[in-house]
């Protein structure tokens, strides 16, 4: 992309005499000049943008072809991490009333949402629960298969199914007008099944239980052994970690980051919503935990661009796991955002939290 850009600047011949000092590359005046900064002026540049070019013109620096050379290297040699990327990004603690979860009047329910997009069921086989599964996959209303397209799963709570966060909570719809008005990339969305039972268990949750807990947790391997291969394979779809993303609701949430920290070259994005005890030992009657504290990190050449986790401040279902797993994160030395939303254990906390994790994803390279 980055050479696109170079060759595209030099044949328009946009090219001018002197070198700004590297202060004038700051796109958006933090005092930190970061590879964002960096990639914003690049296309101003090359598109001619006057938010590109500002900071550059308030400095008194024209643009050269060392600056090209300067900034092309300087990408090169140090390309984006998490701790720039998230340095960068602004969090709200609402959700805009223009992309209310609501339907839109006059808009036709389920399958079809024809001013945002697509939501249908698809069927696939599963190994590891050696039977056919069901996920929903909402496609963008641009979708268009000569093109391909980054993909985010968001994961259900306990006692929820693939639905409960596409039009129960509203996500698709959400995600939806958010790409429609240009806050978010265009994406393909895929909502599993997260209770991931195996052939001659039973179907679905029985109990708030260690027994109901465990079969929850075959989903981390469900997802990445069989539900992203279908995808990849049936759809329009981007691979690799740059292009896929994971967050997820209470249960869920906890198997975003457990799903995040156990194929970190899998997913470059993840986020957790008001997410469930369980990820460390805690309860040993409820679950001894899928990972030591020490495990919380992530390998350097794996460390994801955005990792956020939302938490309710009125929420008594998970109380105050959602903090315990953020304070985890910092004493290992990981960068991540967490925001509390004032909300209970649903509602507001998904809302906010689908809003900002969608409008950043896909966008750190």
């Amino acid at each position: 992309m980055l050479t696109k850009l170079i060759s595209t600047a030099l044949a328009a011949g946009i090219l001018l005499s002197g070198t700004p000092s590297r202060s004038a590359y700051d796109a958006n005046k933090d005092g930190f000049t970061s590879n964002k900064d960096l990639r914003d002026v690049l296309v101003g540049i090359t598109t001619g943008s006057m938010a590109g070019l500002k900071s550059i013109y308030e400095n008194g620096g024209e643009i050269s072809i060392r600056d090209f050379n300067m900034l092309f290297s300087y990408l090169e040699e140090n390309p984006m991490t998490g701790e720039l990327f998230m340095k960068d990004i602004e969090t709200t603690d609402t959700l805009p009333s223009k992309y209310s979860p609501g339907w839109v009047s006059g808009s036709p329910s389920f399958p079809t949402i024809k001013e945002y997009g697509t939501l249908t069921e698809v069927t696939y086989y599963s190994s590891v629960c050696e039977k056919d599964r069901k996920a929903r996959v909402y496609l963008p209303a641009s979708y268009d298969e000569s093109k391909s397209y980054p993909v985010l799963y968001i994961l259900h709570g306990y006692w929820g199914h693939n639905n409960s966060m596409a039009e129960d909570a509203g996500c698709q719809n959400i995600i939806g007008k958010m790409i429609a008005d240009g806050e978010a990339e265009e994406m393909i969305v895929v909502f599993p099944d997260i209770f991931a039972s195996k052939k001659g268990q039973q179907d679905s949750c029985t109990g708030l239980n260690l027994e109901n807990s465990l079969i929850y947790d075959n989903c981390v391997e469900e997802i990445t052994t069989d539900l992203m291969p279908y995808i990849e394979e049936n759809y329009s779809a981007l691979t690799g970690r740059d292009h896929t993303a994971v967050c997820g609701f209470s249960m869920g949430g906890r198997e975003a980051l457990a799903i995040g920290l156990m194929h970190p070259d899998k997913f470059g994005y993840i986020a957790a919503f008001c997410p469930a005890p369980g990820l460390t030992p805690g309860d040993p009657n409820m679950h001894p935990g899928q990972l030591s504290e020490d495990e919380l990190v992530f390998p350097e050449e794996y460390s994801p661009y955005l990792l956020e986790i939302f938490a309710g401040d009125d929420d008594q279902v998970v109380w105050d796991s959602p903090k315990t797993y953020s304070d985890i994160f910092t004493r290992n030395g990981v960068t991540h955002k967490y925001q509390m939303v004032s909300s209970w254990h649903g509602g507001p906390a998904i809302e906010v939290g689908t809003y900002n994790f969608a409008k950043y994803i896909f966008k750190a390279s």
